[in-house]
């Protein structure tokens, strides 16, 4: 009798082994990851129209609110037609004011980049005009303090609002969890205001000895 007992307890192993091999990694190497990308804008410029794109739940249309970056309301999509058909719905009945993509202010004056603070614990957002730098404001990097571990970040798309008064960061932070991979997109938002700007002063140089 022995011999037909091993026979269904293989083909239980392999098929708990295709089993696994379908659902992908198990829950303690699960990875995190959001992609987002901001549409338009409402005219009061209060809210904002944003789309998410998650492996695990699919494509969302959000709108959120401005100041708080809270999300309002969330719009699943069928299919890229139904996408669009989505955004146009939205862009029409009130996301009227479209985000405007560009690295430089729309006066032309401004250009705005990013890059890790000198602790390691912010990621700066920072102006240039004219050869100068400044710093418009800071978003903390992400940790894990268990292991004393610090997150990476980049900026990856500025988008300003017409008027220029507003500029939109899409930050991607990059972290290692306990439970695996963390690697999604943040929206932070600065009112911009040339005289709130910290400007950095330039290091001291030593001047160099001259040739006689």
């Amino acid at each position: 009798m022995a011999p037909h007992n091993r026979a269904p307890g293989r083909l239980a192993g392999v098929a708990v082994l295709l089993l696994t091999m379908l659902l992908g990694p198990t829950a303690a190497e699960a990875q995190t990851e959001v992609r987002l990308s901001l549409i338009a804008f409402d005219e009061e410029l209060t809210q904002v129209l944003v789309r998410m794109e998650d492996p695990n739940q699919g494509i969302f249309l959000q709108t959120r609110e401005i100041d708080t970056g809270k999300v309002i309301k969330a719009i699943p999509t069928d299919n890229r037609n139904d996408e669009h058909k989505k955004i146009k719905d939205q862009r029409k009945k009130k996301f009227k004011v479209e985000a405007v993509i560009e690295q430089v202010d729309p006066s032309g004056r401004y250009t705005v980049f990013g890059a890790p603070d000198n602790k390691r614990k912010s990621y700066d957002i920072m102006v240039m005009r004219e050869g100068r730098v400044g710093v418009l404001g800071s978003i903390p990097l992400k940790q894990e303090e268990a292991r004393k571990l610090v997150g990476k970040a980049i900026l990856k798309e500025v988008v300003w609002s017409a008027d220029g008064k507003t500029v939109f960061c899409l930050v991607n932070h990059k972290i290692e969890r306990p439970s695996g991979p963390e690697d999604v997109d943040e929206i932070s938002s600065f009112r911009f205001k040339a005289w709130k700007v910290k400007w950095v002063e330039p290091a001291a140089t030593e001047e160099e000895p001259s040739e006689e």
